[in-house]
């Protein structure tokens, strides 16, 4: 059932905006492989820690600089300091982050994202790095999602500890496009 389900939750839609994001993001982790309960696989999500509206959270350290595709990059870590946290568990319990970036500091744009949380002592939550590079999509002239690379540690089950190590590669990005006509009586 996997094609048009996204249309279909649209469709549906709800009479609050955070319902329909929570639904969207469900349907999106069922889909996960492994027994790790997670909804932060997302490309994107290091980003929104970055953003207007959460940069206040951090604390930054520029740790140096270094060369991508010929083009000198700002080595930023950065770690979340407020509570509380941004990222919790399926428990509720707070997952503080921490991460680097890479940013072109001509152009203020992200190159790459490390995103880590800690799986804490006597935590039973994994710890977790999504590491994702970008690459710049000529056709639509931005930067766009190429890999992310996560991996997930169950250090403290019960049985045997379980890591998931995955790959997600992006391709084919195109432009949405809708039209509208109004039509008078």
């Amino acid at each position: 059932d996997r094609h048009g389900r996204v249309d279909r939750l649209l469709a549906e839609g709800s009479s609050h905006p955070g319902d329909l994001a929570r639904r969207i993001v469900d349907e999106n982790a069922r889909y996960n492989l492994g027994h790790v309960a997670r909804t932060i696989n997302v490309p994107m999500l290091a980003l929104d820690f970055l953003g207007r509206r959460n940069r206040w959270r951090l604390s930054f350290d520029k740790r140096g600089e270094e060369t991508l595709d010929g083009r000198t990059v700002w080595v930023v870590d950065f770690k979340e300091r407020e509570r509380p946290t941004l990222v919790k568990t399926p428990e509720g319990r707070e997952r503080p982050a921490r991460g680097t970036v890479w940013i072109d500091p001509v152009e203020g744009s992200v190159w790459r994202t490390n995103l880590a949380f800690d799986g804490g002592r006597g935590d039973a939550g994994p710890a977790t790095t999504i590491a994702v590079r970008y690459r710049r999509e000529v056709a639509l002239g931005l930067l766009v999602p190429d890999e992310m690379h996560e991996v997930y540690r169950m250090e403290n089950r019960a049985d045997a500890p379980e890591q998931i190590d995955a790959v997600a590669r992006y391709t084919n990005f195109r432009q949405f496009r809708t039209s509208a006509r109004i039509v008078g009586r």
